[in-house]
């Protein structure tokens, strides 16, 4: 997360902004290098059990003990639950839709099954729109997103080449 830390919107954030925004990027970034015209219709979601608990207790603390005019500019935007997402966006430069699912041990699943949803949603609009067919990449290091992929109807129907040209 060193790199992260250099990165304007996350020079002040979160332990857990930064963390979603590492796991993210990893995730995202090879696939937005190949494709960059993705990202207006990239969702991103987020599932984390604590959020920003603790900054919103210690942003309410400082208001409570010493009155509004002490809360910290700060720490506010690390109080709002979306912030993990959003950040993680912004660096990306993605325009769709992020959405952040704060809950208890199960907001793993809770995520999966609100992506889920979203699929079916894309899905639902390519079919009223005419098309035939909806065809994704995934990393061949992503198998967790494959056995999610294979469960929501997909097949695996293409191998990948690519080759990096020098700049």
């Amino acid at each position: 997360t060193a790199h992260l830390g250099r990165e304007p919107r996350l020079r002040r954030a979160s332990a857990i902004s930064l963390l979603a925004a590492a796991a993210g990027n990893e995730a995202i970034a090879p696939a937005l290098a190949v494709n960059p015209g993705m990202k207006p219709r990239l969702a991103i979601v987020f599932g984390v059990s604590s959020g920003g608990v603790q900054y919103t207790r210690r942003f309410y603390e400082q208001i409570v003990k010493q009155g509004a005019n002490a809360a910290s500019p700060l720490l506010f935007p690390e109080t709002v639950y979306n912030a993990p997402a959003s950040h993680l966006a912004a660096m990306l430069g993605v325009d769709g839709a992020t959405y952040t699912l704060v809950g208890d041990g199960t907001v793993g699943l809770q995520a999966l099954e609100f992506g889920a949803q979203l699929i079916a949603a894309a899905e639902a609009h390519g079919e009223s729109q005419g098309c035939y067919r909806i065809q994704l990449t995934s990393n061949n290091k992503r198998t967790d997103a494959h056995r999610f992929y294979l469960r929501l109807g997909y097949s695996q129907s293409h191998q990948g080449f690519k080759k990096p040209l020098p700049r």
